[in-house]
């Protein structure tokens, strides 16, 4: 009972998570880039006023008023004012979780983020299964030569920080999507071969293993019908795991300034925003923390349930 439960709760996290980075920037209003003049470091829940001019740009203030044919829109620090004759259109909004520094909505480049976020480590986390796959069954089934020489490459790499190893090869190349992708990937796959490795060698000994080997099964074969197949329930349990941990590696390698850029918001780099206003603006930073800290939860749950449940069958 405890395994499903987490299991169920595990994947209400993830999901809700999912859906609501997926479709959420589609179903909330857009308020524009943001108006860093008259709308920076507004709290949770302040009701805007946004005005679209005609020569596009757009302004937005929790105080905008109308007096004798202009607009006067009110800033912390400036209040500007806006013959009628150029306001296009004039519209109401609330900031959910409120703007940042730029005066740019909170909610939407946290949703925003997510998506950032979740591809990077659902992408990193494919690279990690398959070199991790691939280098397992290689080692497990290759003879003794490609054990020592593959296994010991995996202890050596085990052996250095991981943390000191993204950065390092973060500082090397120019930060950016593709090149976190590939480190993230390239730096996480060393405990699932070892893992990998464990189950195909206490494989070997089981009966249709012996007999698909007598009859002269090709490595291939060997590999697609009868290894991987019992592989999913510990490899499943491990990937559900190891995305936890990529996503805390691309929110700390963003907060350091050599993951995603600035550019492009994501989780740990709106953290990294935050953690610089934080006394004028706490949310910037708890929003996101937050997103990481239930989606991070959610994945352990998963993973420790599947844990769980494979016991429970073996």
């Amino acid at each position: 009972m405890k395994t499903q439960r987490r299991l169920v709760w595990g994947g209400v996290g993830l999901g809700v998570l999912v859906l609501a980075c997926s479709l959420g920037p589609f179903l909330l209003a857009d308020i524009g880039d943001g108006d860093p003049l008259h709308a920076s470091l507004l709290p949770p829940l302040t009701r805007v006023t946004i005005l679209e001019l005609t020569d596009g740009r757009t302004l937005m203030s929790p105080e905008v008023t109308a007096e004798g044919g202009q607009y006067r829109v009110r800033g912390p620090s400036s209040t500007t004012s806006i013959p009628s004759v150029e306001v296009d259109a004039q519209t109401g909004a609330r900031l959910w979780l409120g703007s940042d520094r730029f005066g740019r909505d909170v909610l939407r480049r946290l949703l925003k983020g997510g998506r950032v976020s979740l591809a990077v480590a659902a992408l990193g986390v494919t690279i990690a299964l398959v070199v991790g796959l691939f280098v397992g069954l290689a080692a497990a089934t290759g003879g003794r030569v490609a054990d020592a020489v593959l296994m010991r490459t995996v202890d050596a790499l085990l052996a250095f920080p991981l943390l000191l190893l993204l950065i390092l090869l973060s500082a090397l190349f120019r930060p950016g999507p593709v090149v976190l992708i590939a480190v993230l990937g390239l730096s996480s796959w060393m405990g699932l071969a070892r893992l990998v490795r464990g189950q195909v060698l206490s494989l070997r000994s089981r009966s249709f293993i012996q007999a698909a080997r007598v009859a002269g099964t090709r490595w291939l074969r060997m590999w697609t019908l009868h290894y991987l197949p019992n592989l999913k329930a510990p490899v499943a349990q491990d990937t559900a795991l190891q995305m936890g941990n990529l996503v805390l590696a691309e929110a700390t390698l963003s907060f350091l300034g050599l993951g995603i850029p600035a550019t492009l918001p994501s989780w740990g780099g709106m953290v990294a925003e935050g953690q610089r206003v934080m006394l004028d603006g706490w949310w910037l930073s708890v929003f996101p923390g937050l997103a990481i800290t239930v989606l991070v939860i959610s994945l352990a749950l998963i993973g420790d349930g599947l844990q769980q449940n494979s016991k429970a069958s073996a």
